[in-house]
């Protein structure tokens, strides 16, 4: 391994970012479940199994940055586009996805997670 970022350390930062989004988004979910569903603790406990799934693959994923020597050192959103900066072995990299795309992304990835075929479902 060279010390020049790779492309696998590009997708080890894109999914990390992917992942906290959904994070967010799975915890909001759980604090509307609170006040809003009936019988809440059986969709609150599919939830949080959920939320224990994604977190460790963002545990996984950071182990691996770790390996590979990434760290981020600076994460924002801005002019419609979530950003981080990032040093991979010495080299500073940049980050950036459109807020649009990173919806998408973050609803394939919960579709996936929830063994839903994102093609099925209806849009508003």
């Amino acid at each position: 391994m060279s010390n020049y970022p790779d492309s696998q350390d590009r997708v080890l930062v894109k999914n990390y970012m992917e992942l906290l989004p959904l994070l967010d988004l799975l915890q909001d979910n759980i604090n509307a479940i609170d006040s809003n569903f009936r019988l809440p603790h059986i969709f609150k406990a599919h939830l949080l199994s959920l939320m224990d799934t994604v977190t460790k693959e963002q545990t996984d994923i950071r182990k691996s940055m770790r390996v590979r020597g990434i760290r981020i050192y600076e994460e924002g959103r801005k002019n419609g586009k979530t950003f981080c900066k990032y040093q991979v072995r010495g080299y500073h990299e940049d980050f950036g996805i459109l807020d649009g795309v990173l919806k998408a992304r973050v609803e394939e990835r919960l579709a996936t997670y929830l063994g839903i075929d994102i093609t099925d479902i209806e849009r508003n």
